[in-house]
Formats: structure tokens, C-alpha cells, sequence
């Protein structure tokens, strides 16, 4: 246990987000127990709309199961040791706690985000794939995930500005 690990317990936003994170991991887990379901040609990708502009062999879909199982225990990973990155030098010593949690926050937040696109992709490409049909869950994903990172790397900064300057 690192004695230097200053405690930044969760409140409910921190354990929603844990819980969406690792609901999406889930999800996209999902493809490793329907393989042998999935036709030998998926689609893989895309457009802005949610019409898909590709089609590649269903081993493809393995690829998010990796990426988001990374991104869940990459991200994770940084929460917890998230005291040892480095921080804005105008930050006094007893206003670090805070600057740790928002850091915790911010990959808490992120992975969440990330994990929750994947899934839908997932999803979106499974139902077209098994059931040939088109969800139309893509189609909102790329303006709402926009919106959502937006709207907290805006709060972050915000936050971010109100740590060096309580001075």
C-alpha cells in the first residue's frame, strides 16, 4: 500500500461512473461469447450518420474487445497512482488532495466516455451483423460524445483555474 496515496473516497458521480465503465467493459465483452454466432463478414465501420461504409472478417470485432479492456485497466491503473503524476507547480501543497481527486475524476470520467462508445459500436455492429438490423445507435453517438467531453474538459479547466488562483 503506498503510505504517500493521499484518500480521495468516491461520491455517487464517482461510483456512476465506475458502475457505466464497468457496465460497458461488459458489453464489450459480449463478442467473446457470441464468436462462433457472428457471420464471417461484419461491418466495421461507420459514417458520421451511422450508415456503415465497411465490412471486414469477424475477427475485427475482437479488436474492441481489446482496446476497451485496455482502455478499463489502462485508465484504472492511472486513477489509482494518479498522486504520482505532475502537477501544476502553482498549486499549493495543501490544495493538491483536490487537484488529485478532479485527475481521478478526469480518467474516471474519460473511461466511462470511451467504454460507452465502444459498447455502442458493439452493439450497433452486432445487431446488424446477427440480426440485420440497423439501430441507429451510431447516429447519435459521435454529437452526444462530443458534447459530454466538451462540456468536462470545460469544467475541468474551470476547476483546474480555480485551484491555482485560491491562492
Amino acid at each position: 500500500h503506498d503510505m504517500n496515496k493521499p484518500a480521495y473516497p468516491k461520491n455517487t458521480g464517482d461510483w456512476i461512473m465506475e458502475i457505466v465503465a464497468l457496465a460497458a467493459l461488459l458489453v464489450n465483452l459480449f463478442p467473446l461469447f457470441v464468436y462462433s454466432d457472428l457471420p464471417e463478414r461484419i461491418p466495421s465501420h461507420f459514417d458520421l450518420a451511422g450508415k456503415i461504409d465497411g465490412w471486414s472478417e469477424r475477427s475485427t470485432i475482437l479488436t474492441l474487445v481489446g482496446w476497451s479492456s485496455m482502455l478499463y485497466i489502462g485508465l484504472s491503473l492511472i486513477q489509482r497512482y494518479a498522486h504520482k503524476l505532475k502537477y501544476d507547480a502553482r498549486i499549493k501543497p495543501e490544495k493538491l488532495p483536490e487537484a488529485y481527486r478532479m485527475n481521478v475524476r478526469l480518467f474516471r470520467c474519460t473511461k466511462a466516455f470511451a467504454l460507452v462508445v465502444f459498447a455502442v459500436i458493439t452493439i450497433q455492429t452486432y445487431a446488424k451483423a446477427v440480426w440485420n438490423t440497423n439501430l441507429d445507435l451510431v447516429a447519435w453517438l459521435y454529437p452526444a460524445t462530443f458534447v459530454a467531453f466538451v462540456w468536462l474538459f470545460v469544467y475541468l479547466i474551470r476547476q483546474s483555474d480555480r485551484l491555482t488562483k485560491d491562492r
